[in-house]
């Protein structure tokens, strides 16, 4: 494995709780990605690379407007619809990109926890090795799926 990609972007509470399915009106939501994703081509392409729908046939649009509606309206008062799908393309450049020196890959393998699909690593490990990524105020939560049971 030698490439990651954005899963999500779940804003949390101060206690680290992610938020879903927040209270609030769905106003043609869809359409409004849509119509976002529609004026900025660059920001659809950069998100079709680094947060690509991986399940239910691919269709890229379709994971979005999930992800929106599901996590991303949670944070509206903080972030803008073209914000919210801006920050994944730049927690992907500062944290994940293969050609950034402090990248995500780089310090799981300082840390001798290099990704494997044989090898299985314990999740305290990749952890240690993420907290060296990611310093106070930052958070990062995590969650490995095995053999269908997850942990976090």
């Amino acid at each position: 494995m030698e490439r990651f990609s954005v899963h999500g972007l779940w804003p949390a509470d101060v206690r680290g709780k992610s938020l879903n399915n927040c209270p609030g009106p769905l106003t043609d939501e869809d359409k409004k990605v849509d119509t976002m994703l529609n004026m900025d081509k660059t920001l659809e392409a950069d998100l079709g690379v680094i947060w690509p729908n991986l399940e239910d046939g691919g269709i890229n649009r379709n994971f979005w407007k999930y992800q929106w509606e599901k996590h991303g309206l949670c944070s509206i008062q903080s972030l803008s619809l073209m914000d919210y799908f801006k920050a994944a393309v730049t927690v992907h450049h500062n944290m994940i990109a293969i050609n950034n020196k402090k990248n995500l890959l780089g310090y799981l393998i300082d840390a001798n926890t290099r990704p494997s699909n044989v090898t299985v690593k314990k999740i305290r490990d990749i952890n240690n090795a993420f907290h060296k990524l990611i310093v106070p105020p930052l958070a990062i939560y995590s969650s490995i799926e095995y053999l269908g049971s997850r942990s976090h």
